[in-house]
């Protein structure tokens, strides 16, 4: 379907790039989205603080949405390799859960995540 659609787009006359572009533009707005709520979760005070209490909320969301645009951009880089988008959307995920739960077993082995003040 995708391809199909890309195909009538040439014939309108679009070039390839501003495909792409929308697709890009279609994701980090959805991404900057969820980057803001995702901030304003970590900045909620609390009894006992929020959860991120030492740092400001600005750098944490442009962080976040740095980290979120490279994903998308990896995402497209790899899906020139894959016919199919399942196994184009398959193969960033598990590499992603993979190296998060990796890191998230490091921190907590070494005491990273625990509170302490």
């Amino acid at each position: 379907m995708w391809r199909g659609l890309q195909e009538s787009m040439k014939l309108m006359g679009m070039k390839g790039y501003l495909h792409w572009f929308a697709w890009m533009f279609k994701f980090a707005t959805s991404l900057t989205i969820s980057c803001f709520l995702i901030t304003g979760i970590f900045f909620i005070p609390t009894r006992n603080g929020a959860i991120i209490n030492h740092s400001d909320p600005y750098i944490v969301m442009l962080f976040l949405c740095l980290y979120g645009l490279a994903i998308v951009t990896f995402g497209f880089a790899v899906s020139a390799f894959f016919a199919h988008s399942m196994h184009c959307n398959t193969l960033p995920n598990s590499v992603q859960t993979g190296l998060l739960g990796r890191i998230a077993a490091i921190a907590g082995k070494s005491g990273l995540l625990l509170h302490t003040e």
